[in-house]
């Protein structure tokens, strides 16, 4: 028999549930199920689209499972299984399944996409090499420090592009830790080092705007703050809180998302310049959702799509990358509107549910075999996973190593493990 494979891995400081909170859901999923005698049917074509089928399907199954809604980690994993499950009833390995009529650019063996590499808080010193891989493009964290401290750090990665002839690409992401007179500082930083130009984008460069009559929060009047930031600035910019903030809005509803950035992003007194992408997290926003919402970007406004992983393990990542590559293989993706992904954070894992591991399918210039791990998953069964997981993570009594949250973790590296539940139903990661 076919098995759908998932991961749930809730992260604190992302999700708004926790691991408790998502394993009880598992438990009364995996309770319900074995009480029906029939479970709704599903159109593998359909799903594989991921153009409203697989959205129609869950609400179907939770209706069938007397379930109102699903915490965001278990919606992503579940439809993770699905999509798993429809790409075996086609008998493809999920990616060429997901790109089926991205005609010309179908995958073939050697198929790879680019990753971004990651420089988090604190780690950064501007005198060593950052990372072992030769990444084709690095992400620096910065708003933690003053402005003159952030330029430094950007401007030490451009050093070394210096001396690394594969490092083509730099973005900054502040997580909204900055003003208007924040990133004036910071930019000013970076024209004094005459390397404000070279950046890809800066995510989320300014805090969450609020109406000041209201205090309500707007998609478009965020949009619109942005676009004046880059207007000042010359930098571009990209959407990451902005589209999980639209997300929650709307309850993750994509049809009442879609309207409301269509709205922002089409009047007919302004236009979009300086987007240069939506930043997409399937573990929070969904697989179908994250899907519709970069096909949406490059079709519509020539937006690039960059897909980012939440601390998953190699079977999260995995699913990320094949979305990644199929989106990037889209009729409507381009050079100007393509830019590395963010799965590099496989590194600071300190093991992981698939063997061969998620790292070894990344070569040294930063680019992901993701024709080769597509193959590997294809039937992959949890006895495999299991006997992964016992030889990579586990210690020898058989417990979990010890972990820090994201919280706790902040300004030092990042330590992390994977677990089965007791009852070895689903496969979760603590970061």
């Amino acid at each position: 028999a076919a098995v759908g494979l998932g991961e749930v891995s809730p992260l604190t400081g992302l999700h708004p549930e926790s691991l408790e909170d998502a394993e009880k859901q598992l438990n009364y999923m995996k309770d319900q199920l074995d009480k029906l005698n029939v479970i709704p049917k599903f159109d593998a074509t359909a799903l594989l689209e991921m153009d409203g089928a697989l959205a129609d399907y869950m609400e179907s199954l939770m209706d069938a499972l007397g379930l109102n809604d699903l915490v965001l980690s278990v919606r992503s994993g579940l439809e993770m299984a699905l999509i798993s499950l429809a790409a075996q009833v086609v008998r493809m390995p999920l990616l060429q399944a997901i790109t089926d009529d991205c005609e010309p650019a179908l995958p073939t063996k050697n198929t790879m996409l680019p990753v971004n590499g990651l420089i988090t808080r604190g780690r950064a010193n501007g005198s060593a090499k950052l990372h072992p891989i030769s990444y084709p493009s690095l992400k620096v964290k910065v708003g933690h420090q003053s402005a003159k401290e952030d330029a430094l750090v950007i401007a030490s990665v451009f050093d070394q592009m210096q001396s690394d002839e594969n490092l083509s690409g730099v973005r900054a992401d502040a997580n909204r830790a900055w003003d208007f007179d924040d990133t004036e500082m910071f930019v000013d930083a970076l024209d004094s080092l005459s390397v404000s130009a070279k950046l890809e984008f800066i995510e989320e460069p300014l805090k969450k705007v609020k109406s000041s009559d209201t205090e309500i929060w707007s998609f478009a009047r965020q949009v619109e703050e942005l676009e004046q930031w880059h207007t000042r600035t010359g930098i571009k910019y990209a959407l990451d809180e902005t589209i999980a903030d639209l997300a929650e809005k709307h309850w993750y509803d994509f049809d009442s998302m879609e309207e409301e950035i269509r709205s922002a992003f089409s009047c007919e007194d302004s236009t979009i310049r300086g987007c240069a992408a939506f930043v997409l997290k399937p573990a929070l926003l969904g697989i179908e959702t994250s899907m519709r919402l970069a096909r949406m970007a490059r079709k519509e406004f020539s937006i690039g799509a960059v897909f980012s992983s939440s601390f998953d393990s190699g079977v999260g990542l995995a699913y990320t990358a094949f979305l990644a590559a199929a989106s990037d293989m889209s009729r409507d993706a381009s050079k100007e509107n393509s830019f590395p992904h963010g799965v590099g954070t496989f590194s600071m894992l300190g093991g992981d549910t698939l063997s061969p591991a998620f790292a070894s399918y990344v070569n040294d210039q930063g680019m992901l075999k993701v024709a080769s791990l597509s193959r590997a998953l294809y039937g992959l069964n949890l006895d495999e996973l299991r006997d992964s997981l016992a030889a990579n993570v586990l210690k020898d009594d058989g417990k979990i190593p010890e972990v820090t949250t994201a919280k706790q973790a902040e300004g030092a590296e990042y330590q992390s493990s994977a677990a089965t539940s007791s009852s070895g139903r689903e496969i979760s990661v603590l970061v």
